[in-house]
């Protein structure tokens, strides 16, 4: 007895198949036109891409809007005056400002040492630090 090659047993394997679907389609089709089930789930389904299209819509104007808050803040930024503070754009689309704590420290540092020179710092360290702080704030 000869054995049945392997393309043979899928092209048999495949005309099944077919059949099966050919049936299933059929019991699908009458439950599509009956099921109130299925016609609710199918309102669910347009529904959903309706809310996608809205959230597709959505999503690019807030898009348009962050690129513009970025454009924004970069423009103050370029405009400001000083370096010690600036503005941030942060990742929830927030905007904080930001201090450069570490160019700030640096003057301050390099204030304190020179103005620690005097004999006199210890009956003077309110003053040298009243004149420091002033001189980055403004007052």
């Amino acid at each position: 007895m000869t054995q049945m090659r392997k393309f043979e047993q899928e092209a048999i394997a495949k005309e099944i198949l077919d059949t099966i679907n050919a049936s299933n389609s059929k019991e699908q089709q009458a439950m599509e036109k009956s099921s109130k089930e299925l016609k609710s789930i199918r309102k669910l389904g347009t529904k959903m891409k309706s809310i996608q299209e809205q959230e597709s819509i959505l999503y690019k104007q807030r898009r348009t809007v962050n690129e513009e808050i970025s454009e924004a803040v970069k423009d103050f930024n370029d405009s400001l005056t000083t370096s010690k503070y600036s503005l941030n754009k942060c990742y929830e689309d927030k905007v904080t400002w930001h201090t450069n704590e570490w160019e700030i420290r640096n003057d301050i540092e390099r204030k304190l040492a020179i103005a620690l020179l005097s004999n006199d710092w210890q009956e003077r360290l309110p003053e040298i630090i009243s004149s420091i702080a002033n001189q980055f704030t403004g007052e």
